[in-house]
């Protein structure tokens, strides 16, 4: 597993690299969003078609109004090590130069 992510803060440093290890490790059956939410891996089952057939929709617009160099993703997962959080929103906006980044 890859994320969009930023430095941890020194009071998170170990405990973070840690919890992104076991969230690398973490052998969830297939089909499953693996998150960290406060600290504690979780695993859910992926969304219905309904909603995935809505992110589409939203995504399909965003790209009308969003920089050229931007990107619209579904699957990406967003590190907050403030918040010992790695997470994976129905939908992430960003450049795509920030994927492009050594350790994302």
């Amino acid at each position: 597993m890859s994320a969009l992510s930023v430095d941890p803060p020194a009071s998170h440093g170990q405990e973070w690299d840690d919890l992104v290890r076991l969230w690398e490790e973490t052998d969830a059956p297939e089909g499953c969003k693996v998150e960290l939410i406060e600290g504690t891996v979780t695993a859910s089952p992926t969304p219905a078609n309904s909603h995935n057939s809505v992110a589409q929709r939203v995504q399909r617009q965003l790209y009308t109004v969003i920089p050229e160099d931007w990107g619209v993703y579904q699957t990406l997962a967003v590190a907050i090590p403030s918040r010992l959080g790695m997470f994976i929103p129905d939908l992430v906006v960003a450049p795509e130069a920030a994927l492009d980044e050594p350790g994302h």
